[in-house]
């Protein structure tokens, strides 16, 4: 059974912020239960409808650091960390059950029929295990400053990949796996430490960059 999560993440409270969750949620199919990913700031300092507030997931530092037990990490909370983001604000799902996240930024804009891009979005997320854009490997003389973040002590040799991921499908098979490596050690940015372990482990990965699409960021 396909159970989705639409996750909207935000390290920020503003105007501007709920005013695009709103549009989204207008948007959205209901196909999909729609959660607001909050991090890295205090949730409180903002006013929120009822209705808003009620949809909030609130992820703090302990959470992406120190919970659940064995995600703790010598790395600081940075954009490059939201596989914790993600992976705590599926610990707090966990309850609901949900087969599949896909995870949008806030600043991700819809170029076109809204509903109909969410509903093409969450057929690709329904048969992949891992939907984002421009999946590529890593190749000699690339200078994206990010590779050396990658480290899975636990593995031999790989071949390291990279995605563009502020739009991003993922199931909860493959989260499970990411928490799995997490646990022993693997880190990185997220961009390439989520596409390298879905290659690693073999799962489905759909590539928006070769399927006809409406979001842009």
């Amino acid at each position: 059974m396909f159970k989705p999560a639409i996750l909207f993440s935000t390290h920020r409270l503003d105007d501007f912020v709920i005013e695009r969750f709103l549009v989204t949620r207008r948007a959205r199919t209901h196909r999909a239960d729609l959660h607001l990913v909050v991090s890295d700031t205090n949730p409180h300092a903002f006013p929120l409808p009822d209705d808003v507030s009620g949809a909030m997931v609130f992820v703090t530092d302990a959470d992406m650091f120190g919970s659940p037990p064995g995600l703790k990490e010598a790395r600081q909370v940075k954009p490059g960390n939201s596989d914790l983001k993600l992976l705590a604000a599926a610990h707090r799902l966990r309850p609901r059950q949900y087969t599949h996240y896909l995870w949008l930024e806030y600043d991700v804009y819809c170029a076109g029929p809204e509903q109909a891009a969410f509903d093409a979005l969450l057929d690709l997320v329904a048969d992949h295990d891992l939907v984002c854009s421009y999946v590529r490997p890593y190749r000699p003389g690339n200078q994206w400053k990010w590779w050396d973040s990658l480290d899975l002590p636990h593995v031999g040799g790989f071949t390291p990949w990279a995605g563009f991921t502020p739009i991003m499908g993922i199931s909860s098979a493959l989260l499970q796996s990411l928490e799995g490596h997490v646990r022993r050690g693997a880190r990185g940015h997220w961009e390439t430490l989520m596409p390298t372990i879905a290659r690693l482990e073999g799962f489905s990965i759909a590539d928006l960059a070769d399927e006809p699409h409406t979001l842009v960021t």
